[in-house]
């Protein structure tokens, strides 16, 4: 992962764009940093009022189901289900994709199977 830049760098950002009512252009090429990340920073601080690093995301506040072991308890009790059968079954609204990204994070591993062999396809 890159290094953020540094909390006095974005001070300094802001600083010259408010005080001293310079563009984010000549900001950028005055700090050799891109012009879109000068026009987030000051955007965020016209919203937020804080310009800081706040870290990055992490898909850990974007889970979906709220019990990830009914997903290892489906497969326990049916090893060959796939995961559009597996999503059909769980309450909440999620895709295929979704379930396959949450076998990965319980550490299971899950064979695909195709419904047909490709003698059968062949007709």
């Amino acid at each position: 992962m890159p290094i953020p830049y540094s909390n006095d760098l974005r001070k300094k950002v802001i600083d010259l764009l408010i005080l001293d009512k310079k563009k984010p252009k000549e900001v950028s090429s005055l700090l050799n940093i891109h012009c879109t990340t000068i026009t987030r920073w000051y955007k965020r601080y016209k919203e937020e009022g804080d310009f800081r690093f706040k870290g990055y995301n992490s898909n850990n506040d974007k889970l979906k189901i709220k019990d990830p072991s009914k997903i290892a308890k489906i497969i326990e009790s049916n090893p060959v289900i796939n995961c559009y059968e597996i999503a059909d079954m769980i309450e909440e609204d999620v895709t295929d994709v979704t379930i396959l990204n949450y076998i990965k994070r319980l550490g299971l591993t899950f064979k695909k199977t195709p419904k047909f062999t490709p003698k059968e396809t062949r007709s």
